[in-house]
């Protein structure tokens, strides 16, 4: 029996789980902000009075930096994906060129499709939404055909919707 069988098997259709962006990427970004941060607070220390000198051109840099920085800590931090009995619940999900949280039931659930930018999940109702994380970045799975979390997530929302709906729909699923 490989892998890909025995982890279907094992979804239970009343348990919560979550995926979020490796807490080696969150500690990174916070660590790269507070530096930003303090570079920020000391060309700002040494641009006091002086807007047009190198330091206070360093200063607009460092602060254009600082609310990229921003930015990156927000994805890493609010990027978070749930799947809880009702269904899917994704923190900084893009929906029509916007983030926001959304609540994905499992009922509407028509596909999952990985890709580099994140799952997409397309719904019964023709909305589709992307969920950050995870992601299958391109260098994983060039030529080796190796599976990827993103993969592995794709099957694990196909199958729980699919037993779901079966379940609402009064069918006993297949063994």
């Amino acid at each position: 029996m490989d892998f890909t069988s025995t982890f279907l098997k094992l979804i239970n259709i009343d348990e919560t789980r979550v995926w979020r962006v490796s807490a080696r990427i969150r500690v990174l970004f916070a660590l790269m902000g507070a530096v930003m941060l303090g570079l920020t607070a000391w060309v700002a220390l040494g641009a006091v009075g002086d807007v047009v000198s190198p330091a206070g051109i360093a200063l607009g840099f460092f602060l254009i930096c600082d609310v990229i920085m921003a930015r990156l800590i927000a994805y890493a931090f609010g990027s978070v994906t749930t799947a809880t009995p009702e269904g899917l619940v994704i923190g900084s999900a893009r929906v029509r060129r916007s983030r926001r949280q959304v609540m994905v039931p499992w009922q509407v659930i028509d596909s999952c499709k990985p890709g580099a930018d994140g799952i997409t999940i397309a719904c019964t109702d023709g909305r589709r939404v992307l969920s950050a994380v995870p992601q299958r970045t391109h260098s994983q799975n060039r030529g080796t055909h190796r599976r990827t979390d993103a993969d592995y997530f794709a099957l694990y929302v196909m199958e729980r919707a699919r037993l779901i709906q079966m379940a609402t729909a009064g069918a006993r699923p297949a063994a």
